[in-house]
């Protein structure tokens, strides 16, 4: 199975006072209607993770299983642009690879966990870096020559003051 290494500038503080809150209180109580309000609050500004468009009205219509994962997903693309991807795509495992074990992890960032719930939609993996995080990020991967990288790491500079959420 192919992964494919997706990241997007994504804005880690209004999130985090937001969202964050509200996501850690469903995952800890396991109440998805948490979170099907957050998104009816903030339609306007929700897209489908799927197709990158905007959703309407019927949106419970178009899930394919309303669970915790799937709504989350939807929820947190009020903080990114889905069609602002720098990520490595496939490339991203041959690269890893030739990494150290610091210089991978800045490929990734931090998983959203909460009372033994990940957040990971896709089941391959979702990841955040809040600034600081980016910050130290461009450090470790500036150290590498790899050519590949120089996408990503533009990608990060953009990102520097914001975040990014990194998935596959």
């Amino acid at each position: 199975m192919s992964f494919d290494h997706k990241a997007y500038i994504f804005d880690w503080e209004t999130f985090e006072k937001e969202c964050a809150p509200k996501l850690s209180e469903a995952f800890k109580t396991e109440n998805i209607s948490i979170i099907e309000e957050f998104i009816q609050m903030n339609i306007r500004y929700i897209k489908s993770p799927y197709d990158g468009e905007s959703i309407s009205s019927d949106w419970k219509s178009h899930l394919e299983n309303g669970g915790i994962q799937e709504l989350t997903d939807y929820a947190i693309t009020k903080y990114y642009d889905l069609e602002t991807d720098f990520g490595l795509s496939g490339d991203w495992m041959n690269i890893e690879e030739n990494l150290n074990s610091m210089q991978a992890s800045a490929l990734l960032g931090v998983s959203f966990s909460v009372n033994g719930i990940t957040f990971d939609p896709g089941l391959q993996g979702s990841y955040f870096q809040p600034p600081n995080i980016v910050q130290q990020s461009i450090s470790l991967l500036a150290l590498n020559n790899e050519p590949a990288l120089a996408e990503f790491c533009k990608g990060l500079q953009g990102a520097a003051s914001k975040g990014v959420y990194v998935t596959f």
